[in-house]
């Protein structure tokens, strides 16, 4: 709690005084800072609302009796289940170790009282939602029985140890809590065990430890001084123990006691290794390192090998050993040649040589030009120097001194770290594997440098080049591996990479050494590509900053897809690899997968439910598999021999402290990655290829097994979608259930539902036209109902609107420009179906003075009717629809997304096929839009000439006026029989002269 203090009073303040200066949201910038009364009452206010929990006193009695009462209310409401689970669940709460034994007095009590205080709708949530309350009481009972079973409670005797699982508590009765007081429970309560904690046991009154193979973490907060961290890696031995056993034990142990401090915090590291097994060979300890806050000890058994390593966080980058060794060398040099003792000339040369190959520096002798060195033509030239000149030596050293220019230059420009830059993670992961395998050839040159210091190796020229033939050979291989292209577009650069190195594994007359490192160097450069999709399978993204993956994610329609980036797809690229080819068809078949999980936000629970396959990174997989596979082909074991010990051997034997540091500090640039397996170094992986066979088929090897990794991922998300589409989401009852609204497959079922609506429309009854259809749409499927929304803006059914909201897991297969697509077939048969309605219900002719006209309207109107009649119910575009209805249903069952989504579009183009398609009709071939047009001018001339035929009056006219109307209603109605003569002749229908 005073930790609690310091941090209020260091941080409130500063809150305060930030959120006073700072301006509301859309009010502009603040021009005066708040007075200092402002200030004072805001923080008084601040600290008062953040006063310590301990303060809020808590009644243990009030709160059980609160938890009775809230019981007996379940019991009343005739919930009695719900009752017998709060129970359980209180009494888990109330006997946890993490509560019984905190520091918070009645931490228990108080959180029992805040949930009582925010369940105070608890019952009336749980009479509303009966069946789905039911249904999580299932899962929280199954979930408390699947946490207690394995779990155990500890009673640990006098002087003894104890192990436990996580969670462990006294499974007591649900009714002992509701029969005793608090005061009474706490009393009996056990001792509990709460791994890698130490607490005080009230049966033996001794501190116990769990699990002393597990560090033990002080609390937050606590003090880092008097922190201690634990790590035992012996076995649990028998209680029963014999002193001799005991004894043998004791000598088989090695302690590891360190200290280490900085001005933040401390440390105290406390390591114990028991080796079990008695056998000669006793573990052993070597320290090769220890700085101020910086650890390397080395433990030794018949069995494994055990790093201790410790180092600070590095808060600098890291300088370049080569420079740094190479200025040490020279700054030795320069005092060399000013001491008394005097060096042979050939001696002098050599020591310059060997500066050269750390660092690129002009000497007495010699001049750098690019990565190569030539000799100084000005002035005079030694004895030495000439004899050397005269001969093939001195070119073969400044051969090696080019290529280790070249070499130091690749390394220094992509795998020093660096503050900006462009910098591809292809390439830099190829250039540290290169950095790794270059390792001997500097070990060498240090260890041949300090024994040709220390007067151990003869100082001519030509012992060098005898004595260095291996290291060399290590060192022209590596030059020779295919340059790294880091210009032009980034993923033809990494691909290039990836290509470049594939080729040099399987051209014909390489030796087996550059194989087995250009093989190396592959499957470390793949931890690029091998990255970007671990971060795809979890997240969706490729996490490529530098677009360097020659895939992106793209977003079509509001969906997530993934393919090739545009430019490839542009040029004329040759994209033609074996890698490329395998990660080309994993995205083809994993893509639509992770594109759902992605846009469904079901991502994190497919991670968490299958999390185990993704614990092992791809890169990693792909080693351990290529390593298995090429166990069948090692037939010839490579001799591990070495001139010049590790470079860590070498750092016991120094006494400089400035040496030492830089031994360190190039062992930990080039150490293997400790996030790789041991056995999957670089410089283990040449050696496994190199004890294969020549015939061995590296590159078919780690493409089949990169491809076996990433199928096993495509399969299991697959699935995983396949049944969430089927299952949970039941995606094709969806888009069943859809097609069947916006094709009014039901119309026949809910007829009179659609006459009402249609009768509704023809009384400009919008609201209630609009209401109506809603309800028709709902009772074809009540649970789907949510989907859609009805907007009517006319008296026509063209002016219906049936739209679908949006849908995370529905726009999956169909878009929302797709749905107009729809609305366009459901206007079309809806009109048709108003059409006849409106057809069938017109009032009849009563007058029989206009035969003909009669005849004509009569004639075009059955004509009509007998149209649309069969193209609703006969072999028309309804029946055609149906048809393909049921034949895409068919193909429903057992679709995946990209299936159902492809069977949609099919089905969308079908129906457009259809609306579209012309209806010939006697020397007029119209769509039926326009035939729907004649139907309504049909409808509005009847009711024109009804409205004027059963008006009139058979008398003769008496007068003037009523001559003069009768004149002008015989030209209206010859008028409405020409348009009906024009349309039959339109519509190729002979009118009968009566």
């Amino acid at each position: 709690m005073d930790l609690c203090q310091q941090v209020m009073a260091r941080n409130v303040p500063q809150l305060v005084r930030l959120l006073l200066d700072t301006p509301l949201e859309g009010g502009g910038h603040v021009d005066s800072k708040a007075d200092q009364a402002t200030f004072e009452r805001c923080l008084a206010f601040a600290k008062e609302r953040l006063q310590p929990f301990e303060n809020q006193e808590c009644c243990p009695e009030a709160v059980w009796h609160n938890m009775n009462h809230f019981i007996e209310r379940y019991r009343s409401e005739n919930l009695p289940e719900f009752a017998d689970t709060f129970k359980q669940l209180a009494n888990v709460v109330l006997n946890h170790p993490l509560c019984t034994n905190h520091t918070q007095k009645n931490l228990q009590w108080c959180l029992m009282d805040f949930m009582l205080s925010v369940n105070y709708k608890a019952f009336k949530e749980v009479r509303r939602n009966r069946r789905e309350m039911l249904q999580k009481r299932m899962h929280i009972l199954e979930a408390l029985a699947m946490a207690t079973e394995g779990s155990e409670v500890l009673r640990v005797p006098q002087g003894g140890s104890a192990r436990g699982s996580m969670g462990a508590f006294d499974r007591t009765s649900t009714l002992e809590w509701a029969e005793k007081t608090p005061s009474e429970g706490s009393e009996n309560k056990p001792a509990f065990f709460i791994p890698g904690e130490r607490r005080w046991s009230k049966e033996t009154g001794h501190t116990v430890q769990n699990n002393p193979n597990r560090f033990t973490v002080p609390d937050i907060g606590a003090n880092l001084e008097n922190a201690t961290f634990n790590l035992s890696l012996d076995s649990p031995q028998p209680r029963a123990a014999s002193d001799s056993n005991s004894l043998a034990q004791h000598l088989n142990e090695v302690h590891v006691t360190e200290n280490f401090s900085t001005n933040e915090a401390n440390m105290n590291l406390l390591m114990n290794l028991t080796q079990v097994e008695s056998s000669l060979e006793k573990p052993t300890k070597v320290n090769y390192y220890r700085g101020m806050n910086d650890l390397l000890t080395r433990i030794y058994t018949p069995w494994w090998q055990v790093d201790i390593h410790v180092h600070q966080q590095s808060r600098t980058l890291p300088s370049s050993f080569s420079h740094n060794y190479g200025e040490w060398l020279l700054h030795q040099l320069r005092e060399s040649q000013s001491s008394v003792r005097r060096m042979t000339e050939e001696h002098q040369l050599l020591r310059e040589l060997l500066i050269l190959f750390f660092i690129s520096l002009d000497s007495g002798h010699f001049q750098v030009k690019g990565h190569g060195v030539e000799v100084l033509t000005a002035g005079p030239q030694t004895c030495a120097l000439s004899q050397l000149l005269e001969g093939a030596i001195l070119g073969r050293v400044f051969k090696y001194l080019e290529q280790m220019g070249y070499l130091r230059q690749l390394i220094e420009s992509n795998a020093t770290p660096r503050v900006g830059g462009y910098r591809l993670e292809t390439v830099v992961a190829f250039t540290v594997a290169v950095r790794r395998l270059l390792r001997p050839v500097i070990e060498f040159l240090v260890y041949y440098e300090r024994r040709l210091a220390a007067g151990k190796e003869a100082p001519t020229v030509k012992h060098f080049l005898h004595v260095s033939e291996d290291a060399m050979q290590r060192l022209r291989l590596l030059f020779e591996v295919p340059e790294p292209k880091v210009e032009g577009r980034a993923s033809l650069c990494s691909l290039g990479v990836l290509d470049s190195l594939v080729l040099n594994c399987t051209l014909p007359g390489q030796s087996k050494e550059e194989i087995s490192l250009s093989a190396s160097l592959l499957l470390h450069s793949l931890q690029a590509y091998c990255h970007f999709i671990d971060c795809w399978w979890t997240s969706g993204e490729f996490q490529d900053w530098q677009d360097e993956f020659p895939f992106q994610k793209l977003q079509v329609d509001g969906r997530t897809e993934y393919g090739l980036r545009k430019y490839l797809l542009e040029e004329e690229v040759h994209l033609g690899g074996c890698l490329f080819k395998v990660i080309k068809d994993h995205l083809g078949e994993a893509s639509q997968a992770v594109a759902t999980l992605c846009d469904t936000r079901r991502m994190g629970d497919f991670v968490a439910l299958h999390g185990t396959i993704f614990q092992v990174s791809l890169h990693n997989f792909l080693m351990e598999a290529v390593l298995k596979e090429l166990l069948p082909y090692q037939a010839e074991r490579v001799q591990d021999y070495s001139y010049a010990p590790d470079i860590m051997q070498q750092l016991k034997s120094v006494d400089q402290e400035t040496v030492r540091r830089l031994f360190y500090a190039y062992h930990m640039e080039t150490r293997p990655d400790p996030r790789h397996p041991a056995r999957c170094s670089v410089d283990e992986l040449v050696k496994n290829f190199q004890s294969c066979v020549d015939y061995t088929p590296i590159v078919e090897i780690i493409c089949d097994q990169l491809a076996v990794g990433l199928r096993r991922r495509t399969l299991l998300a697959n699935s995983y979608v396949t049944h969430l589409v089927k299952t949970e989401l039941q995606l094709h009852r969806t888009a069943k259930h859809l097609r069947s609204v916006y094709t009014l497959e039901k119309y026949e079922l809910l007829q009179n539902e659609f006459e009402e609506f249609f009768s509704l429309l023809s009384k400009k009854s919008l609201k209630r036209a609009e209401k109506k259809m809603k309800e028709i749409v709902d009772a074809q499927d009540p649970n789907l109902a949510y989907l859609f929304n009805v907007d009517l803006k006319g008296t026509r059914p063209d002016s219906l609107t049936l739209s679908v909201g949006y849908d995370i897991f529905l726009n999956q297969v169909i878009t929302q420009g797709q749905f107009e697509q729809l609305n366009t077939c459901f206007r079309l048969i809806l009109s048709m179906h108003w059409t006849l309605y409106r057809l069938k219900r017109l009032a009849p002719l009563k007058n029989f003075r206009y035969r003909e006209l009669k005849g004509a309207l009569q004639t075009l109107r059955d004509t009509l009717e007998k149209t649309l009649e069969e193209q609703l119910q006969g072999s028309g575009k309804v029946k055609q629809l149906a048809e393909i209805l049921n034949h895409s249903e068919e193909r429903l069952v057992g679709c995946t997304i990209s299936g159902l989504r492809q069977e949609h579009e099919w089905l969308l183009r079908q129906i457009s096929d259809i609306v579209s398609e012309e209806m010939p009709r006697g020397n007029f071939s119209s769509r039926m839009e326009e035939f729907l047009g004649l139907c309504d001018v049909l409808y509005h001339l009847w009711l024109k000439a009804a409205s004027v035929l059963n008006n009139l009056e058979v008398q003769k006219p008496r007068n003037t006026c009523e001559m003069k109307f009768e004149w002008l209603t015989f030209f209206y109605l010859q008028r409405i029989h020409k348009h009906c003569k024009v349309m039959a002749s339109h519509l190729g229908v002979e009118l009968i002269n009566n």
